[in-house]
């Protein structure tokens, strides 16, 4: 079980007619960087994808080589 933290998260969500779906979502360090990989996605990715930047409730773990990942989100 990991630590419940308030983070930045990048969102990847897919689009498949009318249907909505977050495929993955990736923790950053701080709202600028958030935006600027967003910008970065959105320029490179599909008309099926959409990036959004939120602070969301984490519950986190640090994998084997130190890095912190966000293993489920808590809606409250």
């Amino acid at each position: 079980m990991g630590i419940i933290e308030t983070v930045i998260l990048l969102s990847l969500w897919t689009y498949q007619g009318e249907e909505r779906k977050v495929e993955g979502w990736y923790h950053q360090d701080n709202i600028g960087a958030c935006l600027k990989a967003k910008r970065y996605a959105e320029k490179n990715a599909g008309k099926t994808n959409k990036y959004t930047c939120s602070i969301e409730q984490c519950v986190m773990t640090t994998d084997q080589t130190g890095v912190k990942h966000c293993d489920k989100i808590i809606n409250e």
